[in-house]
């Protein structure tokens, strides 16, 4: 075995009277009573301190005394007025995995996963959005392209036959011996 010396330093002495808490009640009693909010934080006056105003309040405690001094719960009851509550997402610790759908934040908007509607008004409108298609679905489309297709072929066509006609028409002659209007038209006998 190694007869190794231990650096003072490292391993310093406990003493009665560095231990604060002789029993882990002592200790958890302590740990009970730092976590109870001060007075101060009760920014809606009604005895008790919520949730909702212990987040609040610890917003606006500047110093991290843990508690409101008058500056600092003058700006949160200022910042409660003019509507500071309404940037944050309130009552989901409730739902918990009840909750269907996610909620999201995305360009400042909070928003389902299912549904990003809202997201839509952050972007600036593109500019072909006032566009109107000339047709709505594809087959739509299939069938006016086949269209368009059979007129450019028809156009051809009559293009061609202008310029190389099948059989050039002969004019008719009239006969030497055919009358255009005879004296007689029938013979009997």
């Amino acid at each position: 075995m190694l007869n190794i010396e231990i650096p003072e330093n490292w391993a310093p002495a406990r003493t009665n009277e560095s231990i604060k808490h002789k029993t882990q009640s002592q200790l958890k009693e302590e740990h009970k009573r730092s976590n109870i909010p001060d007075p101060s934080y009760d920014l809606d006056k009604d005895g008790f301190v919520s949730a909702r105003e212990y987040f609040i309040a610890k917003q606006f405690d500047k110093d991290k005394d843990g508690r409101l001094n008058t500056a600092e719960k003058t700006n949160a009851m200022r910042a409660l007025a003019s509507g500071y509550e309404d940037n944050f997402v309130w009552n989901l610790e409730g739902k918990g995995s009840l909750r269907g759908k996610r909620l999201l934040q995305i360009r400042g908007k909070f928003v389902d996963a299912e549904d990003f509607t809202g997201v839509a008004d952050t972007y600036p409108e593109h500019p072909l959005h006032r566009v109107q298609p000339r047709v709505k679905t594809a087959r739509e489309l299939k069938e006016r392209r086949k269209m368009e297709l059979v007129d450019k072929l028809k156009k051809n066509k009559e293009e061609w036959d202008k310029m190389n006609p099948a059989a050039v028409p002969n004019e008719y002659k009239l006969s030497e011996f055919l009358i255009s209007n005879p004296k007689y038209l029938f013979i009997f006998i």
